[in-house]
């Protein structure tokens, strides 16, 4: 929403994430574009505001910016996460709709370097990726024989793997990283 305009194609957002210096909030919305009066054109998309332009503007400015455009129908991407010691990079679901089949793929955002390097297939599972507090790790949901399991990926750095991912703990859901 904007003065003068009003839009209804974002309906909601979820998986927010505060990036280190707490300027930044990323998240992902799902979005229904109509099409005509029956059809519409569904996807997920990851935003971010900038709550800095809030925060330091005079007018009620907030800048609110798309990571990637629509992807073709059925390509959705979701869950992003900041790593925790840098706002340069986040991680985040791909997922490929086809035939009543879901594929997920875990990918970050290399925002200095402009890459997107893929961490791991997730098969049929959606991931929702996090990285741990010193960003050594990330952990992210599969289920497997109907178990949700959470997996858990050593790093090199922020955006490149070192090997493939183990199970971490079983019969648990949506993977959150917190320190006390």
């Amino acid at each position: 929403t904007g003065e003068g305009i009003n839009s209804d194609i974002v309906q909601y957002s979820d998986a927010m994430d505060w990036d280190p210096t707490s300027r930044y909030l990323i998240y992902d919305a799902f979005h229904s574009v109509p099409q005509d009066s029956v059809t519409t054109f569904d996807y997920w998309a990851i935003n971010m505001l900038d709550v800095g332009t809030y925060l330091e503007s005079d007018s009620n400015d907030v800048l609110i910016f798309s990571f990637f455009p629509p992807q073709a129908e059925g390509i959705h991407m979701t869950n992003p996460a900041f790593s925790k010691t840098n706002s340069n990079y986040f991680v985040f679901d791909y997922i490929q709709e086809w035939q009543g089949e879901v594929y997920d793929y875990i990918y970050v955002l290399d925002w200095f370097n402009n890459e997107i390097p893929m961490i791991e297939y997730n098969g049929t599972s959606i991931s929702y990726p996090r990285y741990s507090p010193d960003d050594k790790n990330i952990i992210f949901q599969r289920i497997v024989n109907d178990v949700s399991t959470l997996r858990k990926i050593n790093m090199d750095n922020q955006d490149s793997p070192n090997g493939v991912s183990y199970d971490f703990i079983s019969n648990v859901i949506a993977p959150v990283w917190f320190v006390i």
